[in-house]
């Protein structure tokens, strides 16, 4: 199974991150990572992890938005920690 490491090397602004990504502790190649969502969308993503299953016969507009938000924010995450294609 392949070793995939991210380390963190240095934060530029609050919500970017400079990193380096390596396979099996080979050659590193440098990445930039940023949040992809806004404020308020991560807050409904909080919302949705942390608070929706106490209460989850009550906001169910908003549920389904936080609910479909949740693969394109990992597939907005892949492509940047990914996006070195020599990597």
């Amino acid at each position: 199974m392949t070793l995939i490491t991210i380390r963190e090397k240095t934060q530029t602004d609050e919500n970017t991150y400079e990193a380096e990504l390596s396979f099996d502790n080979g050659s590193q190649y440098p990445i930039t990572v940023k949040n992809p969502f806004s404020d308020k969308q991560e807050k409904t993503l909080e919302w949705y992890f942390e608070k929706y299953s106490n209460f989850p016969f009550i906001k169910q507009v908003e549920f389904a938005q936080a609910a479909a938000s949740v693969p394109r924010y990992g597939e907005d995450l892949f492509e940047q920690v990914f996006s070195h294609r020599r990597a």
